[in-house]
């Protein structure tokens, strides 16, 4: 048989599998709801990954803040402890200070003293030169 160039194929004498409409539409809907099914899971799998990844990085800042906790709870323990130091410092200052000022109020008194002693011999020795 010879087929000239304005003559069409003809169909093979098989029937193709998809000459029903409804057959076609039965396989068609098949292949999509399988594809949906994959490419539903590829989704689900995307998002598993996703939700891994944010897992890993809450865990990585949350490391982070609690070590970051922990040396400001240190340094805030520091702290205490220093101002408690100073405290306990300006207490005894101010007692020393109490007790120096004291001191001077008494050596003061006794230096006036001394001074009037000195001045009333003073003044008899030049009472007794006089005569």
């Amino acid at each position: 048989m010879r087929c000239s160039a304005s003559t069409p194929a003809v169909p093979s004498s098989r029937p193709l599998p998809f000459e029903n409409l409804s057959t076609l539409q039965q396989v068609s809907s098949g292949v999509e709801s399988n594809l949906g099914l994959k490419f539903g899971l590829a989704e689900g799998e995307i998002r598993r990954t996703q939700l891994q990844a944010q897992k890993a990085l809450l865990e990585r800042v949350i490391a982070v803040s609690n070590d970051r906790a922990q040396r400001l709870s240190a340094d805030l323990s520091i702290a205490r402890a220093q101002e408690s130091e100073v405290s306990q410092r300006q207490q005894q200052m101010q007692m020393e200070s109490a007790a120096l000022q004291n001191d001077k109020s008494v050596a003061e008194r006794k230096l006036l003293m001394l001074q009037r002693q000195v001045q009333q011999l003073q003044d008899q020795s030049e009472a007794g030169l006089v005569q």
